[in-house]
C-alpha cells in the first residue's frame, strides 16, 4: 500500500512567520508610544519660577528727568509664570531669565517689569506668554533733605541759667530713602530734641534728635514720627545738638567787700 505524504510547513518558516508578526506588533506599539509622547509634548502647560531678582536700568535717564538717584526698587525679586508646550518649557533655563524694570520710563515713579532670555552670546530676546507677580515696582530714590532744629531753650529756666545752642549742630541735611512720588513732596524738615536730660547742670550737653517732621514748600505738614510714612525711611540716630548751660546768677566776690 502506497503511503500518502502529508504536506507540512517546515518549522523554520513557522518561526519566521511568528517573528514577523511580533515585529509588526512591536512597531505599532512603538508608533503609538511616539504619537502619545508627541501629543504630551504639544500640551500647553505653565511653569513658574519664584524669587528671581529684579534689576533696574535707565538710572541715569531717571536722574536727569527727576534729579534723584535711584536707590532701590520696592521689591528685590518677583515670580514669573511662563506658558507654552512641554517641549518649549523643557528648554527653559531659569539662569538665563532676566527680570528688568526700566526706570527711565516710569509713571509717577512706578515701572513695569519685563522678562528677557539671555543666550550664551549675551543676546537678549523678550519672552512671550508670561505673567510676572508683582507686575510693577515702585522706584525708591535717595533725597537730601535740609533740616533745622526746633529751639527748645524757650522752655528752660532762663532766670537761673543761660542756654546756648551751637549753631553748627542745629541745621544740616540728612538722607531720606523712599518712593519717588512720596518723598519728592518733601521740602524741608524740623527736628525735635529730647531736652529732658538737661537737669540744669552747668555743662555742655549733647542732646539727641528724637523725632522729625517733614513739610512741603508751602509749609504744610506731610508726616512726622507720629504719623509715619511707610514709603519714607531715614536715620536720625547720629544727629545730636550741642547745648551749653551756664549760670545766670552773678558770683558773690567776698574779696571786694
Amino acid at each position: 500500500m502506497m503511503k500518502t505524504n502529508t504536506s507540512k510547513t517546515p518549522k523554520i518558516y513557522e518561526k519566521k512567520s511568528v517573528n514577523i508578526g511580533t515585529l509588526i506588533v512591536c512597531f505599532l506599539i512603538a508608533c503609538g508610544i511616539w504619537l502619545y509622547a508627541q501629543a504630551i509634548d504639544d500640551d500647553i502647560n505653565v511653569k513658574t519660577y519664584n524669587q528671581l531678582p529684579v534689576e533696574f536700568v535707565g538710572g541715569e535717564a531717571f536722574k536727569e528727568a527727576t534729579g534723584y538717584d535711584v536707590h532701590s526698587l520696592s521689591v528685590p525679586s518677583a515670580n514669573i509664570s511662563i506658558s507654552g508646550t512641554n517641549r518649549e518649557l523643557a528648554k527653559l533655563d531659569p539662569q538665563s531669565i532676566r527680570l528688568v524694570a526700566d526706570v527711565s520710563t516710569t509713571n509717577n515713579g512706578v515701572a513695569t517689569i519685563k522678562a528677557y532670555m539671555i543666550d550664551d552670546d549675551g543676546n537678549r530676546s523678550e519672552l512671550k506668554n508670561f505673567e510676572i507677580t508683582p507686575a510693577v515696582v515702585t522706584v525708591y530714590v535717595a533725597k537730601q533733605v535740609q533740616f533745622t532744629v526746633q529751639d527748645i531753650t524757650v522752655d528752660l529756666d532762663k532766670v537761673t541759667y543761660r542756654y546756648t545752642l551751637d549753631p553748627t549742630t542745629t541745621a544740616g541735611t540728612f538722607t531720606v530713602f523712599g518712593a519717588e512720588q512720596e518723598i519728592s513732596k518733601i521740602s524741608y524738615a524740623i527736628c525735635d530734641l529730647d531736652y529732658q536730660s538737661v537737669k540744669d547742670v552747668v555743662a555742655v550737653h549733647k542732646i539727641p534728635v528724637t523725632s522729625v517732621r517733614f513739610y512741603d514748600e508751602q509749609g504744610n505738614l506731610l508726616f512726622g514720627d507720629a504719623s509715619k510714612n511707610e514709603n519714607a525711611k531715614y536715620d536720625i540716630s547720629g544727629l545730636v545738638v550741642s547745648l551749653t548751660v551756664e549760670s545766670n546768677i552773678p558770683e558773690n566776690n567776698d574779696a571786694d567787700k
